[in-house]
């Protein structure tokens, strides 16, 4: 079976006028509508990335987002060289955008994979050393980084239902306030 990898770029909505969306984030996958993930995380946590940040502020959501395929490539079947291949495809292609179109602004930062052999051993050695990648028996990473990282989406989750319950028991007294009475014409005693 021939696997298939694109690095695909998303759009951000077209203008009033009609002018199509900026190229806002680059990434790669083998999914055929990585779009939709997107959107579904956009959703549940609009505040775990840039992009969906972002899209949250500006347009409140991903739903007039496009995605747009910028390249495609033949994968191998093993995994480890599939990853390594589509990464270090994605890294052309932001490097090139970055290069021919200075003025791009993409949410993306990061190289997907650094492209230092030595930097790569080192930080896979650190990740090894400090039980990166090494699951509890519920299916859990017990390094640091994703113990820190569950603790604290815990605490956003906890802050949104508080703040959503706040909001849920203040409408009804809002809406049970009498409206403010309308201030008498000028010239008019009240």
């Amino acid at each position: 079976m021939v696997r298939t990898g694109r690095v695909y770029g998303i759009h951000e909505p077209p203008a009033a006028d009609g002018t199509p969306g900026a190229l806002c984030y680059v990434g790669s996958t083998e999914k055929a509508n990585r779009m939709h993930s997107h959107r579904s995380q956009c959703k549940s946590d609009p505040l775990c990335s840039p992009l969906y940040r972002r899209a949250t502020e500006l347009h409140g959501s991903m739903a007039n987002y496009s995605e747009a395929t910028l390249a495609t490539l033949n994968l191998p079947v093993d995994d480890d060289a599939a990853k390594v291949q589509l990464r270090s495809l994605e890294g052309l292609v932001l490097r090139s955008l970055r290069q021919h179109y200075p003025a791009l602004v993409l949410l993306n930062k990061n190289s997907p994979r650094c492209e230092n052999q030595r930097n790569r051993e080192r930080a896979r050695a650190w990740r090894l050393s400090h039980n990166q990648g090494v699951v509890d028996a519920d299916g859990r990473s017990t390094s640091y980084m994703a113990v820190r990282s569950r603790i604290y989406r815990a605490r956003r989750r906890d802050r949104a239902a508080a703040l959503a319950t706040a909001v849920a028991a203040a409408a009804p007294a809002a809406a049970a306030a009498p409206a403010p009475a309308a201030p008498a014409p000028e010239g008019v005693p009240a």
